[in-house]
């Protein structure tokens, strides 16, 4: 498919938090010398080159949820295991 282990890792994260019910995400690496981002929105994953300059060091994630489901979102990320297939 032409993914790099990078996307594989990113794809395996992303179909977690859609399975847990996270809405959407934005992603970037605070790998100072990685500048690839990805953004998911109703469960598509978005990948953003560059989303960031090489050389900066700051990288961060952001989930977006509905309030109500926010324990279930939590306890499901934390204790549901996942397996992902290629």
């Amino acid at each position: 498919m032409g993914l790099t282990s990078r996307s594989l890792d990113a794809l395996a994260l992303v179909s977690k938090n859609v399975e847990c019910g996270v809405l959407a995400e934005v992603c970037w690496s605070d790998d100072k010398d990685y500048s690839t981002g990805y953004v998911v929105i109703n469960g598509v994953y978005h990948r953003i080159e560059p989303l960031k300059k090489i050389g900066d060091p700051f990288g961060g994630r952001a989930y977006f949820v509905k309030a109500e489901n926010l324990e279930n979102i939590i306890n499901c990320l934390r204790e549901k295991a996942f397996l992902v297939r290629p």
